[in-house]
């Protein structure tokens, strides 16, 4: 029997396409930036917003078991410049059990009204069926990624972004490893998530990591997170991580087939 968690997950999965209207121009034939107008806001300072969590079965079921009060994220700043990037805005997870595993991010508009974002912490880095103890080489992969801005096309909706391409060296148990590391993102669609008894239009998104890694030979390293971004609100409404890392014995690197969903719960704008 499905539980109320997973009845809840089966709604927002299902959630009917909720376009509003907006004005658009075409974009002209040289590709020329255009802005869209799809409510994108820079939330104040101070801003709260407050989560909860569990962990996904193999079939994607929220277990009701592992439901987590995770604390809440506040907006620690705004009009920053950072990393290349202008009027930058960053939000910083209060969460005191996560530590540097917390969620803590950086969120920036593009011209087009696209969101780019840089994890200063990637979270959701930990190996559920380990007791919880970090995933090191997924942590190594992340950091490289998510160390860098990636663009979330949720008013552009493109596809197959290729964000990151290319082959680096990681630390595995003091061992230097060569890992050839690919990360898109595509636009999957809009949906409506009510939070309490508001229900806020989100721009659902995914980010896809692939990392080929020899370990005596070559395994692949899988990390999937779909992002639902609310631009009313200025944050993420629902985000699920999926990780798929195998088990290298010799090296004493466990299975890691852990699955993750964070769900916003109520929030507070200033």
């Amino acid at each position: 029997m499905l539980t109320r968690f997973s009845y809840i997950l089966g709604l927002i999965f299902v959630a009917s396409i909720a376009m509003t209207s907006c004005k658009t121009t075409p974009s002209d034939p040289g590709n020329t930036i255009t802005h869209i107008d799809i409510g994108d806001s820079i939330p104040n300072k101070f801003s709260v917003y407050s989560y909860n969590k569990w962990q996904l079965d193999a079939a994607g079921v929220v277990n009701s078991t592992t439901f987590q009060n995770y604390g809440s994220t506040q907006v620690d700043s705004i009009g920053l410049t950072f990393q290349g990037k202008s009027n930058v805005y960053l939000l910083r997870d209060q969460n005191p059990d996560a530590g540097s595993f917390g969620d803590s991010a950086y969120f920036a508009y593009e011209s087009n009204s696209d969101v780019s974002l840089y994890l200063q912490n990637p979270g959701f880095l930990k190996n559920a069926a380990h007791g919880n103890q970090p995933d090191e080489i997924l942590a190594a992969i992340a950091n490289i990624v998510f160390h860098t801005w990636i663009r979330l096309p949720i008013a552009s909706k493109d596809t197959a972004l290729i964000e990151y391409n290319a082959s680096q060296s990681i630390d595995v148990g003091g061992t230097t490893r060569s890992a050839a590391i690919l990360a898109r993102v595509d636009y999957i669609g809009d949906s409506t998530i009510t939070v309490g008894v508001v229900p806020l239009l989100s721009k659902h998104c995914r980010i896809s990591i692939s990392a080929k890694i020899f370990l005596g030979s070559d395994v692949t390293l899988t990390h999937v997170r779909d992002i639902w971004f609310v631009p009313k609100i200025g944050n993420i409404a629902m985000e699920t991580a999926k990780t798929f890392m195998p088990e290298n014995t010799i090296l004493s690197i466990p299975l890691d087939t852990t699955s993750t969903l964070k769900l916003l719960k109520s929030y507070n704008l200033k």
